[in-house]
This record gives structure tokens, sequence and C-alpha cells, in this order.
């Protein structure tokens, strides 16, 4: 399937929520890399990527001979050197180059041409390979020729030909699709015409296609092929031309842009939209380079390389004129400047040519000589200078942000995480106008499809096994209540209730009132159909009962003694299908804070300082998570160092116990002002580095969950080519909080809370040919390779877990499962290999980079395999078919007040993005990639993932997160109008 197909099938299945696709007929699907990944592969192997090297960042000079000028001045973009058409006695040139790694001396060139009379009168470097094109004079004719850097030799006999110089030589930064000849670099030149004014014209470095661009009239140039003039009838159209005297000065480094001059000095910005240059400014994600004030006038400029701004020489004016949108800046203003400089390819050196008096009595001075030149490489501060597609940073935040961070967050409008990966492979392609931001592939992307396995397996659990067994219980209870075997009071109240709660038909006041009460309101993945939802508030009344007001921890929830004699009395026909319902869910939750009515196979955890004096009768999941909440709020019965004077915990307080060192810096405001909570903080967190190795903290798919937060959360050293880690530490904070969020959601209905009691069409010419993009890893091995072993874990607990597979959508969906969950591990070992390539400084393959960029379309299928089970169902009669899942906002209740009536939730919001600083072949470049983003917050009642996507847009960004983050509507993506 190639990409277009792809995203065609995506877009119908998206688009039809209502259309159910049969599990048992995906089951046998495999994820696979497009079909068009192969082109891109083959263009890689064509085009191999440049790796550029960094100019020493010194200053340098070297003093020219007495009457020596420059003619002609290019700067590498591979390598620090400057290329060199100097001018001698007798009007005769040469070639030479001035390596900034060693600049006390020029390496001159001694080449076959120019003859004992010829002349260089241009030279240009080729932006990705090792050649220089140079404007030569052979005999009487001027010839453009290009000279392979290695060998020295010229590689043909010529580009083209003219009677008259070649001037302003520039090359494309990017090929185009030249016929005949194939793709090529195009040749941009002027041409003085005596009495006429200037003419450009272009050629590919193929010498075909050749035309006339810019002039008055006809440039003298042959060349090995021209454009044909258009027939009568004919469509197809022709390059951009106008009549008016202008020269070639400065092509964007996204090859979309074209600047010239026109003889009144003043400036003409062409872009190149689709398949030809036109004037104006072309739709685009670009920032806006050129200065539109720049005014009319005498002097010479060019492109940042990194594409965000533009440097400006006027003659006889100190250095050179630095513009980043309105903000203007003078670099290397101590120097003058005899012609217009170059900047190096990682815009930190100012490469040009200053000039000085002759010396009266210099005795080799040629007669006539009244200035010595010296070539002058000046460091300069330019921001994000390095940075290749620093360009499409297109508001000042967002420039502000990436330059005093390397990266920034923004909040993007997906539902889910993998379509953030679909627009650049969708919205953009190799011949558009516009630029592909490279992906960089994030552990949330993976943490979200975990949690999506780890959902579908608990799902699937409670739908074939836990829902049948509690229905059977509470239809057997119900006849022990009308037969007169259970006493009437409290219990059998609620066992009536729960029974007519499981009965589909009953739709009486008494079930209304409990489904709408906000304690027992169904939220989470059981609004994916009516009976689930029934199922949790009747689930929830019988082992969660609401804290009476005034309660301690140590009551809630427990039964009066009448109520635990009864239990204790029930006969083995009512305890059987109890232990099926409770053991299905035993696979993925933690130890249990109390004993429960009869033996169920869970135990209390040695980490419970606190566990309840009396039985349950569901055991309740109490995880070291639920103890670190549970311990730093207030609980009226605890004295000493236990008293924590705190109303209501936060999420913070989790990744501080599990290491992670931004958190705890954030709470240390808060340890000052809160009696006894440090104390507390430190107490759990050498618990948990004393006991992460123990059963208790590693048993069940939960906790090793929560282990592998801790992986996330750990400390690492910066990302390669950042100068510090501060935006990554709060990035890895945030993605675990959202993780651990996710966690409690799929787990809502059997987790214990802890409480506390304080308050294109048309003719064409050429396209641009872009590079594929080549994007990028979160290097943090660790933690992908935790994500793969809950994978792995996971793969165990389908193969013990309680359901009864008989049924066919539930085999169907067992055997697509199973296959799912092994591909998605070895997917997230792949990219556990990448990190580690990214954070050894180690370059990815070809075969990496698409994969990268491929990454969307790899993660949508088994995202939707495992979603199915929380899919929202049409019919109970046809479960598990694919659909639109949920998007990824979802929220958990994880602790109440019961004196304050105040509940913390944590959750989800929408999907982030990130974009940041990568390195990139000696360089370093932007790539994006989706992220969670985390929220959490105080409110009167839990309230449902609906809601919860109502409120979330409307909370604070968190405060250590928001130096960090773009203004509001800062999207990473950029798309563009009408795509």
């Amino acid at each position: 399937m190639t990409k277009i197909e792809h995203a065609a099938t995506a877009g119908a299945r998206r688009g039809a929520s209502a259309a159910l696709i049969r599990l048992v007929a995906l089951a046998a699907l495999v994820a696979a890399t497009p079909a068009s990944a192969r082109g891109d592969l083959d263009w890689y192997r064509q085009n191999p990527e440049p790796v550029v090297q960094r100019t020493p960042v010194r200053d340098a000079a070297l003093t020219l001979a007495p009457g020596e000028g420059v003619v002609s001045l290019a700067v590498s973009r591979l390598e620090p050197v400057a290329a060199l058409a100097l001018s001698g006695s007798g009007g005769r040139t040469r070639l030479a180059l001035w390596d900034l790694r060693a600049p006390d001396r020029l390496a001159p060139l001694i080449l076959p041409d120019p003859g004992p009379d010829g002349g260089i009168s241009a030279v240009a470097f080729h932006p990705t390979k090792p050649l220089l094109y140079a404007s030569v004079k052979v005999k009487d004719q001027w010839q453009l020729k290009e000279l392979d850097l290695k060998t020295w030799r010229w590689t043909v006999p010529a580009v083209a030909r003219s009677a008259l110089p070649f001037n302003d030589l520039r090359v494309s930064p990017l090929p185009f699709t030249v016929m005949p000849g194939g793709d090529a670099h195009r040749l941009y030149f002027s041409i003085q015409l005596p009495g006429s004014g200037v003419g450009t014209g272009s050629v590919a470095t193929t010498g075909h296609q050749y035309y006339r661009f810019y002039g008055p009239k006809a440039l003298p140039v042959a060349a090995r092929s021209s454009v044909a003039p258009l027939r009568d009838g004919e469509e197809r159209a022709l390059p951009f031309t106008d009549d008016v005297s202008a020269r070639p000065v400065s092509l964007h480094p996204q090859g979309t842009r074209l600047v010239l001059q026109n003889g009144a000095g003043c400036w003409i910005e062409l872009s190149h939209a689709a398949d030809n240059w036109g004037p104006g400014e072309a739709t685009t994600r670009l920032r806006q380079a050129f200065p539109r004030k720049l005014a009319c006038g005498p002097g010479e400029g060019e492109f940042l390389p990194n594409g965000l701004g533009w440097i400006h020489w006027r003659p006889n004016e100190p250095g050179v004129t630095l513009s980043i949108g309105d903000a203007t800046a003078t670099l290397a203003g101590d120097l003058k400047f005899a012609a217009a400089p170059r900047l190096s390819a990682d815009g930190t050196v100012l490469v040009g040519v200053t000039a000085a008096p002759a010396a009266p009595a210099a005795p080799v001075a040629p007669a006539g000589a009244s200035q010595v030149l010296t070539l002058r490489a000046r460091p300069v501060t330019i921001a994000l200078a390095d940075v290749v597609n620093a360009g499409l940073l297109t508001t000042d935040a967002e420039l502000r942000l990436a330059a005093r961070h390397d990266g920034l967050l923004t909040r993007e409008s997906y539902e889910q995480m993998h379509l953030f990966y679909d627009v650049e492979n969708y919205a953009t392609n190799s011949i558009a106008d516009d630029p592909a931001y490279p992906y960089l592939v994030t552990t949330d992307l993976f943490w979200e499809l975990f949690s999506a396995a780890y959902e579908n397996l608990f799902t699937v659990s409670e739908d074939e096994t836990a829902i049948p067994a509690f229905t059977e219980a509470v239809r057997l209870l119900r006849a022990r209540v009308a037969d007169g075997t259970m006493a009437p009071g409290p219990l059998a109240e609620k066992v009536l209730l729960a029974a007519a709660l499981m009965d589909p038909d009953d739709r009486s006041d008494a079930v209304r009132a409990a489904m709408a009460d906000p304690e027992y309101q169904p939220r989470g993945s059981y609004q994916r159909s009516p009976l689930a939802s029934r199922y949790f508030t009747a689930m929830r009344m019988l082992t969660f009962a609401k804290r009476r007001p005034g309660s301690t921890a140590d009551e809630v929830g427990d039964p009066e003694a009448s109520e635990a004699a009864e239990w204790a009395r029930m006969p083995e026909t009512v305890r059987a299908p109890l232990r099926r319902w409770v053991g299905c869910y035993l696979p993925f939750i933690a130890g249990t804070r109390g004993d429960t009515f009869f033996p169920v196979g869970a135990s209390v955890p040695s980490y419970a300082k606190h566990p309840l004096t009396k039985k349950r009768l569901f055991p309740l999941s109490w995880g070291l998570d639920n103890e670190v909440l549970d311990r730093v709020v207030l609980h009226r019965e605890r004295e000493g160092r236990e008293r924590v004077q705190r109303p209501l915990p936060s999420g913070l307080d989790i990744a501080t116990v599990f290491g992670n060192a931004l958190a705890r810096s954030v709470l240390v405001g808060e340890f000052s002002k809160v009696a006894n909570y440090q104390a507390q903080i430190d107490e759990l967190s050498a618990l948990y580095q004393a006991e992460r190795a123990s059963p208790a903290l590693n048993d069940g798919l939960y906790n090793a969950w929560l282990q592998a937060l801790a992986v996330q959360w750990a400390s690492r050293a910066p990302i390669p080519g950042t100068r510090g880690p501060a935006l990554w530490d709060a990035k890895r904070l945030q993605t675990g909080l959202a993780s651990w969020a996710t966690l409690r959601h799929a787990t809502l209905l059997v987790n214990d809370k802890s409480g506390a009691e304080g308050g294109e069409g048309g003719p064409t010419f050429e396209y641009l040919v872009r590079r594929p993009p080549r994007g990028s890893v979160e290097p943090d091995p660790d933690t992908f390779l935790a994500i793969a072993g809950l994978f792995e874990r996971a793969q165990g607990v389908l193969e013990t877990v309680s359901v009864d597979w008989r049924s066919r959508p539930a085999q169907a969906l067992r055997d697509g499962v199973r296959q799912t969950l092994v591909e998605s591990r070895d997917l997230v070992r792949e990219f556990a290999r990448m990190a580690r390539s990214v954070r050894d400084g180690t370059p990815l393959s070809d075969e990496d980079a698409i994969e990268i960029q491929a990454v969307g379309g790899s993660m949508e299928h088994p995202y939707l395999v495992f979603k199915s089970a929380q899919s929202k169902r049409a019919s109970e009669k046809d479960p598990y078919g694919l659909s639109d899942p949920e998007p990824v906002a979802k929220v958990a209740d994880v602790a109440d007040n019961s004196v304050t009536g105040q509940t913390l939730l944590v959750g989800v919001g929408a999907v982030g993005g990130w974009q940041q600083v990568m390195p990139f072949n000696g360089l370093r470049q932007l790539s994006k990639g989706a992220i969670y983003s985390y929220r959490e917050t105080v409110q009167p009642a839990p309230i449902d993932d609906r809601q919860w996507r109502t409120l979330e847009p409307k909370l604070p960004v968190p405060e250590w997160l928001r130096a960090y983050t773009a203004p509001a509507g800062t999207t990473a993506s950029v798309p563009k109008p009408g795509r």
C-alpha cells in the first residue's frame, strides 16, 4: 500500500465511526512499510547524505599580495573552505582555496584552463557534493565548468558557453526535475549586456534546459539543450521570464525563494510554487526571511544558512546588518568589508575581505596598487545558526523558545498520537513547494500503544469473564434476598439494586439515580456499552462505598459487623462466581490494602504501612503509587512524623518518590511550608530504592508499568547537540505523569483511592526535488526497552488470563492481539536500537530514516487492534470491531478529601507537540514528535472523559512546563491552508 493509498483508507476508516470491521478479518494483517519506501531508499542510496564539517570558531586573517583583488568569493556548504577568484597584475586571474582550519595560507589550484590570456569571473560551490563551479575564459570563449574537488579535474567539458563572462554565479540548494538528463541542480548567473543592462539566465548542472530568466533581451549563451518555445495550442508552462534588468543575489536554503537586484538596487523576491518561479509570496509554512522593509540602494545580501533571516552588506558601512523578522543587529561592526561577505555553512563565521591602503614604500607593489586586501574570518552569533530548518519556526514566540531551550512544546489538534505522524506524509510530498518536518519518534507514542494493549487485555477479561461472573453472583444474591436467606438491611438493599443494574431491561428510578450519582456515574472505558456502564455502577456500589462525612480512612468502604457476617455465611454456589469475578482482575492490579471476606489470591503488600483492619468484598488495588498518595496528606488519626497537614496529594509526589529530580525540585517550596511532608517523601523514596527489586514491587502488569515509569523518570544526559537537559527533563516528567494517569484510568474501577481528612493541476515546467526527510528518535533507549519489556509481560498475561475464549469474536481477538503484541514488542525494540544510536552519536541508516517517517502508519494498525475492545459497541452481539477510538484525552480520580468534598483528578490532555533540535549530518535540525500533555486539577466530584475534554483546555499549563510551552494556537505542524 502506498502512502497515498494508506492515507485514503485511514481517512475512510476515521470518517466511518459507526462502521465496525470484524477482527476475524483483520487478525492476519501485518503492519508493513509503505511500498513507496523502496523509492525513498533508492533516493538515499543514489544521493548520500552530505556531512557538514564544523567551522573553527576563531578570528583569522590572511593578507593578500599588494595589488591582488578578489573577483569572486564563495563559501562551501560542506567544509570550512572558501573559494576565491583572485585578480593580479596584467588582468590575470587565478583560483585559490582558503581553508579556515589552516588559515595562514592559500592553496592555489593549478588548472589546465584558463590559458595564457584566460580568466575566472565567478565561483560557486555545489550544496551537497564536493564540486566547484567556475566561469572560466578559454581562448575567446567563457565557459561554465564543474571542478571535482577530490581529483582537481574538470568533470565535463562545459555546462554552458558564452561570448561574455558569467557573473553572480549561484547554485540552487535543491535539484529540479530537469528533462532531459534527470534531476539536477540549477546554476543561476548574470551577464552584463553592453548598453542593455544585465540579464539573468539559468541552466541545469548537466547542461540541459537553459533559459533566460530576467533581462531585456536574449543572452549570448549556448548549452546542451534549451527550453523549447511553445507551439500553438500547447499548454506546457514556460519558466518565469521578465524583461527587467536584474541579477541573482541569493537562494533560500530550502530552495523556494530567490532574491534578485535590479539596476536601481531594488530587490525582487520570487517564490517557487509547485512547478515554477513567480512573483509574490506563495502559500508556505516557511518563515518570511527576506526583510520586507529593505530599501533600494547599493549593497548585497544573502539568506542565512538556517533560513531564518537575511544579512545585508552596504559599501562603506561597518559590518553587516542581520535581520530576523523585524529585529536587526550589526555583525562584525568593527570591520568594513570591501565586498559582500559570506557565512559559513554552520552560520558561525563570517568570511569576507577588508581593504587597507598599500604601504607607500612597498618594494614589490605593482604600479597603481593603492590597496592591500585581507581575507577575514570573524565569528558571529546568530540564533539557531546551525539548525538547517530553523526557518520552519514561523513565529517570534517559537523562535525565542527554541533559541533559549533548543526546542519547545506545543498543543496539537489531533485526537490520537499516531495521527500527528501523518501530516508530513500526506500534506506534503517530495515535489511540493513546502519542506517536510522530519519526525521525532518519542517514548510517548509507545506508552500510548502499550496502554491500549493493557486496556485491551483488561477489557476483554472483563467482558468475557468478570461481567458474566458478577452478573451470575448478583442474581444468586438476589434470590437469597427473595427467599429470606439474606436478612433485610443495607447489604440486601445494595444487592437488589446491583441485580437491577445488571438487568438491561430494568429502567427504574433507582437504577437511573444510581447511575447519575457522581461517585457511581460510569466513566472511563465503561461508556463503551450500556452493559459496561451498568456494571461500573453496580460493581462500584458494592465494593467502593462512599465515605461518610467525618469518617476515617480505615472506615472507607467497610461494612457493618452484620454485613461482614452475612458475607461470611455465603455458600460456595455464590463464592464460586465471585472468585471468578475477582480472579479476572488479579493480573492487572497491585496488592490490596486489606483482606477480603474469603480468599481470592490477593495479599497486602509489605509497603502498606496502614493496612485496613476490616475485610472487604473486592481486593481494590493498592500499588506503591496509592501508598505515596496516602502518606503525604492529612489523616486525623496519625500523629508525629506521619501527620502531614496537606488536603490532597499531587502526581508530582509519585514522580519524586520514583526518582525524578525535576519533580522533587518543584516540590521543594512546599516542603518548607508543610511539616513532615519532606520527611514522608524521603522515607518513601528510601523505601522504593530498597525494595524496588522485591516481589511486592514487581509482581503483575500494574507493578511492571510503575517500574517502567521509574526508568522514564530517571536522570539523563542532555540530548546530543543541546546545551542542557532542561526541556527534555520537563518533557520526560510530563510523559511519565501522563502515562501514570493512563494507568489509573485503565484501572479506574478496581483501584483504591487515597483519602485525606483535611481541608497541483494545469501546465507544468519543473518541480523542486526535495530530499526525503531524515527524522530522529528520542535518545532514551532504556525507556524504549522498558516498554518493550511490558509488551513481553503482556504476552504472558494473554496466555494466562482468566478468559473464556470459546466465542468466535474472542477467538479472533486473541489471535490478533497475540500476533500484534509480538509485532509491537519488536517495533519498540527497533526504535530502542535507533535511540541508542542517537544517544551515542552514531548515524542512523537510510532504512531507519524511512521507518521513522512511516512510524504513524506502523503504529496505526496495532493501535486500532488494541483499541478494538474499548470501541463503542453498535451491538453486544458484535463486539471488538474497529471503529474510531476515543480521543487520547482521559481522566481518573485518584484521591479525595472527605472534609472539603474535593477530588483530585489526574489526566491526559490533548496531544502535545515537541519540536526539538537534534543532531543532523554535522549540523542540527528541528524534528517534531507527538507527546502526552498532563494536567491535574481539584474538582468537587469525579467527571467522565467527555466532561474532561471540555474542562481540560481551560486548565493552566503546569508551572514547571510553562517556560517551554508555546502560546495557545501554536502547533508543531503548521499545516498549509487548503491541504
